[in-house]
């Protein structure tokens, strides 16, 4: 098994807006984005590394439910471990 690299998301848009709402405009106001951010990703290569942590945190609550601190909380702790 290949270990996971922090700090890479594996994550495409597609299914991003698949996780969430189902279209962009709703996975940008879920995210605190503009549409317009969502629509910059790259439509085959990987979301960017912070919204997917919040798309997991949106996503799927129940894996989440021990962490206190909101997505933009728990991004900014991680990148800042990353160093």
């Amino acid at each position: 098994m290949k270990p996971r690299v922090i700090g890479k998301s594996r994550i495409t848009k597609d299914k991003a807006v698949q996780l969430t709402s189902g279209n962009k405009a709703a996975l940008a106001r879920a995210l605190g984005i503009t549409k317009a951010a969502v629509n910059s990703w790259p439509n085959t290569g990987p979301i960017p590394f912070l919204s997917e942590i919040r798309i997991r945190y949106i996503a799927f609550p129940e894996l989440c439910s021990g962490i206190a601190e909101t997505p933009a909380e728990l991004g900014k702790k991680i990148v800042k471990e990353m160093g």
